[in-house]
């Protein structure tokens, strides 16, 4: 693997893995999802994006939590 597929992978892995803890947290809360963009905002540093350390974004339209890093690309989970 090079070096920059190596970062890629790394953090399409932790990003993966920081989203499900999001989802397993917010479902065992029952916690809304009209407070979803209000409580990703206020999320400790350990729950946001690996690369830049900007917090999740909600797509409501399909219902994901999402990272994004410029040429990264896109980590997503459905909710």
């Amino acid at each position: 693997m090079r070096r920059g597929e190596l970062i890629d992978a790394i953090f399409r892995k932790e990003a993966q893995r920081r989203l499900y803890t999001i989802k397993i947290m917010r479902v065992t809360a029952k916690a809304l999802d009209a407070n979803i963009e209000a409580d990703m905002k206020a999320a400790p540093r350990e729950f946001r994006n690996t690369y830049d350390g900007s917090p999740a974004q909600w797509d409501a339209s399909t219902r994901t939590l999402y990272f994004t890093a410029a040429g990264r690309g896109r980590v997503q989970i459905a909710m």
